[in-house]
């Protein structure tokens, strides 16, 4: 049986946010074991593993997945205590990187309970997934940064830690011998880059043989997904909205610019889309949103 035989797998992919945190965030035990293969993999874990996880903030209950108010980052704390958050990032990338600090930064601020001395703080690990390109300065995929001092290059804590995997910078991918030379990393970014493209089918199926365990837990929950009859009426309702906007755009900018806004911003509203995603959208301030 083919991957695409469904008809509904090419309607996913793994890049669009809510598809990445119902797969990973879901808190089930197969959701859980991708989840820890891929932080495995993305923190080269192989000596240390983590072995066990929690998720803080799942976004689903059982397989009911909803858009509308939820948090669309999957924080989870190991078994070891260490905070880990991982997000699928799609736009925004203007102020991205101020972004990650200050998410990083309130991370370490709730890794401590009240009272507590500063030995008892938690790792905080940020893990920022670009469908994209961030950093004009590097080619490489993987980025690692951590508080070191400039010069001689000591590290002054190992509470915080960031890491960004660009996707925009995979390899360029025409055979099977280009597949097969990427490194591990690489051939878990292609997986997740087109597990919902039909044209890369023949080098999904070489990527699932390889049985590289972030790669084939991810395809066992992802395939799940795709067969499951409430994603695809999720899917659905993205899609209604997607065409509800074009015409709340079309309909407001008529009106101008500051109008269009508005309208957007008073249409979502009233369909119940979270203050940040309405804020994202049109560029309005918070306070303005919610007083609307």
């Amino acid at each position: 049986m083919g991957l695409f035989d469904n008809g509904r797998r090419q309607l996913f992919h793994l890049t669009d946010d809510w598809v990445f945190y119902a797969v990973y965030g879901a808190g089930t035990e197969e959701s859980n074991r991708a989840l820890i293969a891929i932080l495995n993999m993305i923190l080269d874990r192989g000596e240390d593993p983590i072995v066990s996880i929690r998720i803080l903030n799942p976004v689903m209950k059982g397989r009911r997945i909803r858009r509308k108010g939820s948090v669309l980052d999957i924080k989870a704390e190991t078994g070891a205590g260490e905070i880990i958050d991982i997000e699928m990032q799609n736009g925004g990338l203007a102020v991205y990187r101020n972004r990650s600090v200050f998410h990083g930064g309130k991370l370490i601020t709730s890794s401590l309970e009240k009272g507590q001395n500063y030995d008892k703080m938690k790792k905080s690990i940020v893990i920022s997934i670009i469908n994209s390109r961030l950093f004009s300065e590097t080619e490489k995929m993987h980025s690692i940064f951590r508080l070191k001092e400039i010069d001689d290059g000591f590290v002054l804590s190992d509470r915080i830690e960031h890491h960004f995997l660009e996707l925009g910078n995979l390899p360029q991918i025409s055979s099977m011998e280009d597949l097969e030379r990427l490194e591990p990393l690489e051939r878990f970014a292609f997986y997740l880059k087109y597990a919902g493209v039909r044209e890369m089918e023949d080098y999904l199926c070489a990527l699932i043989e390889f049985d590289e365990e972030a790669v084939r837990m991810s395809e066992r929950v992802f395939h799940e997904l795709t067969e499951d009859d409430i994603a695809y009426e999720m899917l659905e309702r993205e899609e209604k909205f997607e065409h509800d906007l074009a015409g709340w755009i079309d309909a407001a900018e008529r009106r101008g610019l500051a109008e269009a806004r508005l309208s957007i911003a008073r249409a979502m509203k009233a369909e119940g889309y979270p203050i940040e995603e309405i804020c994202k959208l049109t560029h309005m301030p918070e306070e303005e949103v919610e007083e609307l």
